[in-house]
This record gives C-alpha cells, sequence and structure tokens, in this order.
C-alpha cells in the first residue's frame, strides 16, 4: 500500500478507502472527447456498481436492437 492512497475518499460515495479502483475512459473517433484520456479514481464498490450499470445497459441495448 502506497501512501498515496493512504485517507482516499471516493468522489461517487464519499467512502473512505485505502486503495481505490481505476476507470480509464480512451473516446475513439466519432466522440467530442476523441482523442483525450480521462481518469477517475473510484472505491471498488462504486466500480462494482457502474460495472453493473454498464452490462445492464448494453444488455437493453441489444435487447432493442
Amino acid at each position: 500500500m502506497t501512501e498515496d492512497y493512504i485517507g482516499f475518499v471516493c468522489p461517487m460515495c464519499g467512502e473512505r478507502y485505502y486503495m481505490p479502483s481505476m476507470i480509464v475512459l480512451c473516446p475513439d473517433f466519432g466522440s467530442a472527447h476523441d482523442g483525450e484520456r480521462i481518469s477517475i479514481q473510484i472505491c471498488g464498490a462504486c466500480m462494482d456498481k457502474l460495472i453493473t450499470a454498464i452490462c445492464l445497459l448494453d444488455s437493453a441495448i441489444q435487447q432493442a436492437n
């Protein structure tokens, strides 16, 4: 564990954690943010919620098509 992460506060839920999860977004052609790289640190619990939400959205989109 590094000192950089001691006292990390998740920006989504406000809980304190020792080690954040990292989300890295790299939008591509067609996005207004093409070529940018965005890194976001959140806690593991919020990461799980985000992944579940993305999977549910993807499933709904697949069913609609």
